[in-house]
């Protein structure tokens, strides 16, 4: 299933719950197997990251070349704007639905 979901893709994102980071070995087995380049992204609850990017790193035991990120995926706001869907820049909305050739 795995290479049908990667299949055409240039990278990818690892959602990590650090509530439950043993869940996330299989996926991080698989893409550092596979060579597809992907990034880590620990979810913070709360806005509280439990652990720092380099004790997850430590404890996914991957290499520097996987850059690891904090993200909140539930707040609403994006980097503390409040900026609605509809006031993104049109070229953003225009990406977002497939309107630009991409290159």
């Amino acid at each position: 299933m795995w290479d049908d979901l990667v299949r055409g893709a240039i990278g990818a994102i690892v959602l990590v719950d650090t509530r439950r980071l043993a869940d996330c070995f299989p996926a991080v087995d698989y893409f550092e197997n596979s060579g597809l380049p992907f990034v880590i992204a620990l979810n913070g609850f709360d806005g509280h990251q439990p652990y720092t990017p380099e004790e997850v790193r430590e404890a996914l035991q991957i290499g520097p070349d996987a850059p690891i990120i904090k993200v909140a995926p539930r707040a609403r706001q994006l980097h503390g704007s409040s900026r609605s869907r509809r006031n993104r820049p049109r070229a953003v909305r225009a990406a977002r639905y497939g309107m630009l050739p991409c290159s």
